[in-house]
């Protein structure tokens, strides 16, 4: 009966990755619906995903230490009702600065909701237990890669035989189903706290400021013109200030941490940043941009779109990263030239332009599948054991921050552009983005005596 109970608690943890991936990239192909709604262009549109992961980059680390403090339980079931009604509420919105509000604040119960399910991951699969903990967090990642798979297809199909306003509507019966399991239970919960119940949350607060404001920059100057930008740059130097001040006075400042001291595992937290900015944020950028450029259905979009994410699950299913021996080189290699490859396509007509858009985001999802796991082994291997959790906690932070700045990137890109077409500035806006992952290549060439990165397939 117990394995029973714990695996309907798995089975929960499942659905709200699912969720928070999702409404991370379901909402994608919608965008143009919506802005026809509320009257806004699709430019502007993409602040309700950039809002989305600016307040869930911005405030996973204060979500990790209030989940480390007060337990997944309550954290968890306070954060899916703040996630559920404010998905429910923005289905209702009228404006696109109360859309993006609303966006804002599912982004951040969204943090709290990630960081409640792993810390229930990690309780159902401790480490020495006698349940396989490699194998539960290699399903979790696979259902990560899935949500992001079917998150347009989904939003697709909601978009065309229903109405966008289900693709936030969906969230209902699926917390009853994470629910469920906590009824009338006395599941357990963390017996001890982890590093980050040691971390002064105060601490954390300047950085999240700083995070948030830096994603949210180009929203803030463009609704709020130059008193805006003033208040951006007087905010974050007061926060860079508050964040030295605690650095040097408070010892439970998590900018305490021994490994920040160390030069390799410093630089190794630009790569997942690296590679959220130039792959992750896509799914949130790219389905609108074919819309326009291509003129196609949200159903076309959403098999495009199946291209780049599907290769997630079918390289660790085949193990053809092993079979084939490819490494963080050929990773890096693949998505570049899938990000010069897209800015041809979006700056040219060509013949069979629709297959050749499917073969450029296939082999950038075969790059994603190869350095998924890459990315989360090489900061780890810079990590003392016993500082993993809050470790694990700010390269999370960073590679959700690199996702937002991602998001963003492309379309201060956009906006910023003074052609007539938007092809020339999304060109532009890839083959910009196309450099960051050689850069993270020179990174891991740098770091390969130590992680054997480019040696051998991981």
């Amino acid at each position: 009966m117990l394995r029973k109970k714990e695996d309907l608690f798995f089975l929960s943890v499942m659905i709200v990755t699912f969720m928070i991936g999702f409404d991370t990239t379901g909402l994608g192909v919608a965008i143009p619906d919506i802005a026809v709604r509320l009257g806004f262009g699709i430019k502007e549109g993409t602040w309700l995903s950039i809002s989305y992961t600016a307040g869930f980059a911005a405030f996973l680390l204060p979500a990790g230490i209030i989940t480390d403090k007060t337990g997944y339980r309550l954290t968890l079931l306070s954060s899916l009702s703040v996630f559920v009604l404010s998905s429910v509420y923005s289905t209702y919105c009228e404006t696109l600065t109360e859309f993006t509000t609303i966006r804002l604040i599912q982004g951040i119960s969204a943090a709290f909701l990630n960081t409640s399910a792993m810390a229930l991951l990690n309780v159902l699969y401790p480490v020495g237990g006698p349940r396989n903990r490699a194998g539960a967090f290699k399903k979790w990642s696979m259902f990560l890669g899935l949500s992001f798979a079917l998150g347009p297809i989904l939003g697709s199909l909601i978009v065309s035989y229903l109405s966008w306003g289900w693709i936030m509507l969906i969230n209902i019966p699926l917390s009853l189903v994470v629910l469920f399991p906590f009824v009338g239970s006395t599941a357990m919960e963390t017996l001890k706290k982890g590093a980050l119940g040691q971390v002064s949350l105060t601490s954390t607060l300047p950085a999240t400021i700083i995070l948030l404001f830096i994603t949210m920059n180009p929203y803030f100057n463009q609704t709020f013109s130059g008193l805006g930008r003033h208040l951006f740059y007087t905010i974050i130097i007061a926060c860079l200030i508050a964040l030295g001040s605690l650095h040097l006075f408070s010892s439970k400042s998590f900018t305490r941490l021994p490994e920040l001291k160390n030069g390799n595992f410093l630089i190794s937290l630009l790569l997942p940043i690296f590679f959220s900015i130039s792959y992750w944020s896509l799914f949130v950028t790219l389905p609108g941009y074919i819309m326009v450029k291509f003129n196609y259905s949200p159903m076309i979009v959403m098999t495009s779109m199946l291209c780049l994410s599907i290769p997630l699950t079918l390289i660790p299913v085949f193990t053809l990263q092993d079979k084939l021996k490819l490494n963080a080189m050929s990773g890096f290699v693949f998505i570049a030239l899938g990000l010069l490859a897209l800015a041809y396509l979006f700056n040219t007509n060509v013949k069979h332009q629709g297959l050749l858009l499917d073969i450029t985001l296939f082999i950038m999802g075969c790059g994603a599948a190869i350095l998924n796991p890459i990315m989360a082994r090489v900061v780890m291997d810079n990590v003392a054991p016993e500082n993993s959790g809050l470790a694990a906690a700010i390269t999370s932070t960073l590679r959700q921050m690199g996702f937002a700045v991602g998001v963003a990137f492309y379309s201060l890109m956009t906006d910023s552009s003074i052609s007539n077409g938007l092809n020339i500035s999304e060109s532009h806006a890839f083959i910009a983005s196309s450099i960051l992952p050689l850069i993270a290549l020179s990174i891991c060439i740098y770091l390969n005596k130590r992680s054997q990165l480019l040696s051998k397939a991981h």
